[in-house]
């Protein structure tokens, strides 16, 4: 087979799910701090849920279309939410059900050349269903992000103030410890 016949064949649903399954899968095996992990688990969520939900996710994320990824996002979400007591995978539900997508796309060009196609082509439509998959998720920590923000705009503020009080001497005089530069 060339190249191009290679390049232009499409895989099945049945891919596309154990693609997004094992991705799921891999990304919760990885140790990192401050995520659940096989040794670390939260209140409300363990490594088990993920690994149910990376099953759930890749079947209904798999589906995903042209003109209907706000809706794979939201099946996708449903699904998770079937299988485990809270968010696992929103955030990939976002990532793959647009390159699903793409992958399911007939019309010509390469994986990247479709996904831009399937992007470009988001609608309102797609937007409500997306929110919908975010209320049903309920993401954690983002009446923290708000706090966090103010925290740290409050103090980039005061290191501002500082510096301009201390002179010019302390504003880019050279780079700051700990940073080099091309690394």
């Amino acid at each position: 087979m060339s190249v191009a016949a290679a390049g232009a064949r499409r895989p099945s649903e049945a891919r596309i799910a154990a693609a997004a399954t094992l991705a799921c899968a891999l990304e919760v095996s990885a140790e990192k701090v401050g995520n659940v992990t096989p040794t670390r688990r939260f209140a409300d969520v363990r490594y088990d849920d993920f690994a149910l939900s990376a099953q759930a996710l890749g079947t209904a994320v798999s589906r995903a279309e042209p003109g209907r990824v706000g809706r794979a996002v939201y099946e996708a979400v449903a699904a998770t939410a079937r299988v485990a007591p809270s968010n696992t995978n929103l955030g990939m539900a976002l990532l793959f059900a647009p390159i699903a997508a793409a992958a399911r796309a007939t019309r010509a060009g390469g994986l990247r050349r479709r996904l831009g196609a399937v992007l470009r082509g988001l609608t309102v439509d797609d937007a409500r269903w997306a929110y919908r998959a975010i209320r049903l998720a309920r993401p954690g920590g983002l009446g923290d992000a708000r706090r966090a923000i103010r925290r740290h705009i409050h103090r980039a503020h005061a290191l501002a103030t500082s510096a301009r009080a201390m002179g010019p001497a302390t504003l880019g005089s050279g780079p700051s410890p700990g940073i080099t530069r091309g690394g």
